[in-house]
């Protein structure tokens, strides 16, 4: 009888985990290993960092359809069940299929739209409006070159800045990127600040040397009438 153990004692029949766990440390077919799509961040972005790591990992074509395909969660995840099952280890036709569900192009003019209608709001943090607008360009203009992604994020950004002074500023800085329009904004927003804190401080001094100028009058026109008073008094007993 032929025994189904080896030579360490370990059994010949087949097990999918055991040899999948045994693969993995012995070939470390894991460099790095793509993070979930669900389907609710950008899926453009989640593309490229998935190429990226498919790149180190070294995968195949039919390798990456499967670990893109593994990686889906929510309602990306029932993506997978409108496909046919040759398409879901196909890569090309799988990552077309979920563009089309999370990046239409027909969106494209959306996305413009509301970049020409972005208006900063009144607590909005200037790095996370440049950030929305970089995400708005990308989404409005996915397929142009990036020195023109660049120029039409920068040129949105300081209109939706609503603050002529610090557009002013911005275009005097000459800011070549987004980045460099960004960083003269938070500049000029933190000079402004420090100018409003140390008017009101004195203003505050003004107000309080004011009130005290105010009160030390009023004390002393008490004083002359109540003296005035006194004086009439002393006069009307001498004339009796």
């Amino acid at each position: 009888m032929t025994s189904n153990l080896n030579y360490a004692g370990i059994s010949n029949e087949p097990n999918f985990e055991r040899d999948y766990d045994i693969n993995l440390q012995n070939t470390k077919y894991y460099k790095k290993k793509p993070a979930l799509y669900d389907g609710e961040s950008n899926w453009e972005d989640y593309l490229v960092q998935f190429e990226l790591i498919a790149a180190i990992n070294k995968w195949s074509d039919i390798e990456k359809a499967l670990e893109l395909a593994t990686s889906l969660r929510g309602t990306a995840q029932s993506i997978l069940t409108d496909l046919r099952p040759e398409m879901r280890t196909n890569f090309i036709q799988l990552t077309a299929a979920l563009a089309s569900r999370f990046q239409p192009e027909n969106q494209a003019e959306m996305y413009r739209a509301q970049m020409k209608s972005k208006i900063r709001r009144r607590t909005e943090q200037i790095p996370v409006l440049g950030q929305d607008i970089k995400r708005l360009v990308r989404l409005a203009y996915p397929s142009a070159p990036i020195e023109i992604k660049e120029q039409l994020a920068c040129e949105c950004f300081i209109d939706s800045l609503n603050d002529a002074d610090m557009e002013w500023a911005i275009f005097q800085a000459k800011a070549k990127s987004i980045n460099n329009a960004i960083q003269v904004a938070l500049e000029y927003e933190a000079f402004q600040n420090d100018r409003r804190k140390h008017g009101t401080k004195l203003v505050r001094a003004v107000n309080e040397n004011d009130n005290f100028d105010l009160k030390r009058e009023i004390y002393l026109s008490e004083q002359v009438d109540d003296f005035s008073g006194r004086l009439a008094k002393i006069e009307n007993n001498r004339k009796k």
